[in-house]
């Protein structure tokens, strides 16, 4: 007989702000289970977890909307830690096909990531900055070179509804 995982209740405590319309009125319309595969703190094996997700249902714009936690990226199974090792060129506990797909994942999205978060920052600023360096250091002018920076820079385009719902408008060209 299977042992059930245990299930790990995931609720923000940002405000909530629709990325559609920026309304703050919501209604919890019920949760999902979303599994993601993490490294083990002790020996760094792959553990797998199972988060409970809140869905919210903007009053606005009916919209229904995940409230994902900064581990996760959209529409991926692994941590966003895990990822964000892989493409600072550290060891991961997972195959090489799966290093390969995510290094071609983010080659593919890296521009528009990087276009967001520019125009983002000239919303605010008003300010002409030069992008120069690797994509790395680009992304760490925007989101500082502290760990998590993955899960920041998804979390800033999501909350503005830059992030892109398909993979299948990357492949498209």
């Amino acid at each position: 007989m299977k042992t059930p995982k245990p299930v790990f209740f995931v609720r923000s405590l940002e405000p909530f702000f629709c990325p559609c319309c920026h309304s703050s009125e919501k209604k919890v319309i019920g949760s999902r289970n979303r599994k993601v595969l993490e490294a083990h703190e002790a020996n760094g094996d792959l553990v797998e977890k199972v988060l409970r997700i809140r869905r919210l249902q903007c009053k606005s714009c009916l919209k229904i909307h995940h409230q994902l936690p900064d581990l996760l990226i959209p529409y991926k199974h692994h941590a966003a830690a895990l990822m964000e090792s892989t493409l600072e060129e550290q060891e991961v506990p997972v195959e090489e096909s799966t290093l390969r797909r995510w290094k071609v994942w983010f080659d593919g999205i890296t521009c528009h990531l990087l276009g967001a978060l520019h125009t983002m920052e000239r919303k605010e600023t008003m300010e002409k900055t030069p992008l120069m360096g690797t994509a790395l250091q680009r992304f760490r002018k925007y989101v500082g070179s502290a760990p998590g920076w993955l899960g920041r820079i998804v979390q800033s385009l999501v909350k503005k509804n830059l992030w892109v719902q398909t993979r299948s408008a990357f492949c498209a060209r």
